[in-house]
């Protein structure tokens, strides 16, 4: 499966009952699903920064652990996994 990627700004994430806007991209596959159609699946993410209630965020590992999080939130917008999917020309 071809992996691809889906740039975003601003994706606003809560992580440890804490909000953050977050800068990265996120890497998906698309699953084909007969019945409903084509659906992206968000595998990883990468944040390039996020910002929280302390203020900007570039540490490596803090980035590490809301990337997880951004990975649920993407694929919980079933609204953006199907444009993606149908966007694909795959």
């Amino acid at each position: 499966m071809r992996m691809l990627q889906y740039r975003f700004k601003n994706l606003n994430i809560k992580h440890d009952g804490f909000d953050f806007l977050v800068n990265g991209v996120g890497h998906y596959v698309i699953e084909d699903f007969d019945e409903d159609g084509k659906e992206a699946a968000f595998e990883s993410v990468e944040l390039y920064d996020a910002i929280g209630k302390d203020g900007f965020i570039t540490s490596k590992e803090v980035l590490g652990h809301l990337s997880e999080t951004a990975v649920v939130w993407l694929n919980n917008d079933s609204h953006l996994c199907r444009v993606l999917g149908n966007k694909s020309l795959i």
